[in-house]
């Protein structure tokens, strides 16, 4: 991710009348998607797991819904980490 400038910084602090820098939101931002992709996958395994003890699913089905969610969570986590 491209860097900004000592000026872009200065002009962006001075823009948000020093309540944060851009460090700070990029962080923010990230901590926000990260929790939020971690709530939905949790969601899922949740909901896939409730299913599959009342007899909706099958294991297989269950299995490939729980691995799918995971997976997209670690895709997010290591785009947004990056």
């Amino acid at each position: 991710m491209p860097q900004m400038s000592p000026a872009q910084s200065a002009a962006f602090e001075e823009g948000t009348g020093g309540i944060f820098t851009a460090a700070e939101l990029s962080t923010a931002m990230s901590v926000l998607i990260c929790a939020t992709v971690f709530a939905w996958s949790m969601w899922i395994v949740i909901s896939v797991y409730r299913q599959w003890t009342a007899g909706e699913v099958k294991a297989p089905e269950a299995f490939t819904r729980v691995i799918r969610a995971m997976v997209v969570m670690t895709l997010v986590f290591l785009i947004v980490l990056i």
